[in-house]
């Protein structure tokens, strides 16, 4: 028992796979509810299996209980990750807040936090959004 117990206990640390996760269950659990879509996304586009998932949904319950911030979260990976790591990222976080069709007022707030932490471009990011936006219009096809 007392293994299992040190290994709940371990503490994770953050890898820029792991990066990508938090900041896709944030983006996620951001507007209250994780839409069908999101889950899909989460557990198919992106290749995430379910225990990434889970390795996700423990760090941050991980660092709610130290007391970290989702923006001590955002300033640790800013950090970390290079630039493309940091693309891959908001891009990623831009597919997912449109999976469901439409990006709602907190999805974008939180995706604004996100680029202005990583230093990317509204105007580099207005190039992928309409690409985006055309992918995940599958209702119109």
């Amino acid at each position: 028992m007392k293994l299992f117990e040190s290994l709940l206990k371990k503490e994770q640390i953050l890898t820029p796979e792991l990066c990508l996760t938090v900041s896709l269950l944030h983006m996620a659990s951001c507007d209250g509810k994780l839409e069908p879509e999101e889950v899909l996304y989460l557990s198919g586009t992106t290749g995430l299996s379910l225990g990434k998932i889970d390795e996700g949904i423990k760090f941050i319950s991980q660092s709610i209980k130290k007391g970290d911030s989702f923006h001590d979260f955002l300033e640790l990976s800013n950090t970390m990750l290079n630039t493309n790591q940091k693309r891959c990222i908001v891009l990623n976080l831009l597919d997912l807040a449109y999976s469901d069709g439409n990006i709602h007022q907190k999805e974008e707030k939180l995706f604004k936090e996100f680029c202005n932490q990583y230093g990317v471009e509204n105007e580099e990011i207005e190039n992928y959004k309409c690409i985006i936006v055309l992918k995940n219009s599958f209702n119109k096809i």
